[in-house]
């Protein structure tokens, strides 16, 4: 029989920052305690990088493509991180205290997303650069809390689409396809 230990050392570095990205935080930091190799390599600040964005989406991602777009983000508009995994911690613990009122912020994520509809449609009307940035806004602070809210992307590629920054509403849109490959107005 094949000694574990020999096996899990012979893989990549690579390999193994991808599987830390699947592991629980608690646990890669467990794992990260047994011995100096798996320690340095949990944490380097790209482990924590790919694992944030696979637990909480890539907003800094979407707010580049939006600010580049001419959309004044606000507050919404936050720089990239320089310590990914002090990141991680916070967006775990936000997380954490909104699992506790879950109905509340449901319930605000859908008003959110309603006025961000009616700031569209009204944008159709009266043309106003503000109301597509006020709307990025909504679905961006949506997406910090519903990484995988595929209605966001959508509104959001609407509005990059209407500012005839084509490429950059595709990716928003494929990003929605992917969290949530059977939200129809995508399909």
């Amino acid at each position: 029989m094949a000694d574990l230990s020999k096996t899990f050392y012979a893989l990549t570095e690579d390999l193994i920052v991808i599987l830390a990205t699947h592991i629980e935080p608690l646990d890669l930091v467990n794992l990260g305690a047994t011995c100096k190799r798996l320690y340095e390599l949990f944490n380097r600040q790209e482990v924590w990088e790919h694992k944030a964005i696979d637990d909480f989406g890539d907003r800094f991602t979407i707010t580049s493509i939006l600010d580049s777009a001419g959309l004044d983000l606000g507050e919404q508009n936050k720089p990239e991180p320089t310590d990914w995994r002090e990141y991680y911690k916070e967006r775990h613990q936000a997380m954490v205290q909104m699992n506790k009122d879950t109905d509340a912020q449901v319930a605000k994520s859908e008003k959110d997303y309603e006025e961000a509809q009616a700031l569209l449609k009204g944008f159709q009307s009266s043309g106003e650069i503000e109301s597509l940035s006020k709307a990025a806004q909504l679905m961006v602070g949506i997406l910090d809390y519903f990484p995988g809210h595929a209605g966001c992307y959508h509104l959001l590629g609407f509005t990059l689409y209407v500012l005839n920054e084509l490429e950059d509403a595709l990716t928003l849109l494929e990003i929605g396809s992917m969290v949530d490959p059977n939200y129809e107005p995508i399909r």
